[in-house]
């Protein structure tokens, strides 16, 4: 799924711009207990993990964390502005809570059949946790660009 989120604000270098276009592996919808579809990424990494033991949950969490927490954000809430377009009488807000799923990462080559090995999932507490990472990286990312400017 390809997606291209144009700040609009004339202030952003284009830098800024060209940075927050991509492809999301996969986006899936899923039926939760509750009768509610989940929407939800996937995104697949080939990384190797040094001295891996892809069964340990906190190791494949700081690998996460240190190499794609940016990422993660962003796919996150581009993923609820999305959706904004299919649920228009429902908040960001309304939308995470009742249809954000979170976003997994498969590190393809420590998953095994039958298990939870290589594969990390994330969630935020509220769309407003997800909503303030968001706001610091787009932060961070105007910033670099004046200074490269």
């Amino acid at each position: 799924m390809g997606f291209h989120l144009d700040s609009h604000d004339p202030e952003d270098s284009p830098w800024v711009n060209r940075l927050c276009k991509g492809f999301i592996d996969l986006m899936f919808v899923r039926k939760g207990d509750d009768g509610k579809d989940y929407y939800s990424i996937l995104d697949w990494k080939s990384d190797v993990m040094d001295d891996a033991d892809y069964s340990d949950k906190d190791a494949l969490a700081q690998k996460i964390e240190e190499e794609y927490s940016v990422q993660r954000v962003l796919y996150s809430y581009l993923l609820i502005k999305w959706l904004r377009q299919f649920f228009g009488d429902m908040s960001e807000e309304e939308i995470y809570d009742n249809h954000f799923g979170g976003i997994y990462y498969a590190l393809a080559r420590g998953t095994r059949a039958q298990t939870s090995n290589g594969i990390y999932c994330q969630t935020w507490k509220s769309f407003a946790d997800l909503e303030k990472s968001y706001i610091n990286i787009t932060a961070l990312m105007k910033s670099s660009a004046k200074e490269t400017a």
